[in-house]
């Protein structure tokens, strides 16, 4: 028992948990830019078929 509590890797496992949490975050962010370019994209072709119809 004393050998498993000499051995403190908490900073280690903290180090590892940011940066899988910031890849996470940089993933998430791209997926929300896309979606928003994919918005845009979706309103452009809609103001040229109204525009078409016009």
């Amino acid at each position: 028992m004393t050998a498993d509590l000499s051995g403190d890797d908490r900073a280690e496992h903290i180090a590892a948990l940011s940066r899988i949490a910031v890849r996470k975050f940089t993933y998430l962010r791209w997926a929300v830019d896309l979606t928003c370019a994919a918005g845009v994209l979706l309103l452009m072709a809609a103001a040229i078929v109204i525009g078409g119809a016009a």
